[in-house]
């Protein structure tokens, strides 16, 4: 389990940290770190008060609560980038010299040229 948990750790913050641009890739790792880190202290302490006052299920209740929030606000998140994105490339027909150089925006743009 322990395993298969850190797999997971690591897949993500190198998803996210693929998802920048490549001058900003080092801040997105950090940045995943530090609130991931955050979020462990968080839940460790909070749980613990809840398991102490209310019971065992009452920590994961929290943790659903928590992981619905999360849900809700990438879903708000992801269509309004979407809405943002289409504004933003309705006048563009090339990427910036930034993406052009980044391996993610290639590959991108290879598998839609081939749609």
């Amino acid at each position: 389990l322990g395993l298969a948990e850190i797999s997971v750790a690591i897949t993500s913050q190198v998803i996210i940290s693929r998802r920048g641009l490549p001058s900003k890739r080092g801040l997105l790792g950090a940045l995943f770190s530090v609130f991931s880190s955050a979020g462990i202290l968080f839940i460790g302490k909070v749980g613990g008060l809840l398991y102490d006052s209310e019971g065992p299920g009452a920590a994961f209740l929290v943790v659903a609560a928590l992981n619905f929030a999360v849900a809700i606000g990438a879903g708000v998140i992801w269509g309004w980038k979407g809405e943002n994105r289409l504004a933003r490339d309705e006048g563009r027909d090339k990427p910036s010299d930034e993406e052009a150089t980044d391996p993610g925006t290639q590959a991108l743009a290879a598998h839609a040229e081939q749609s």
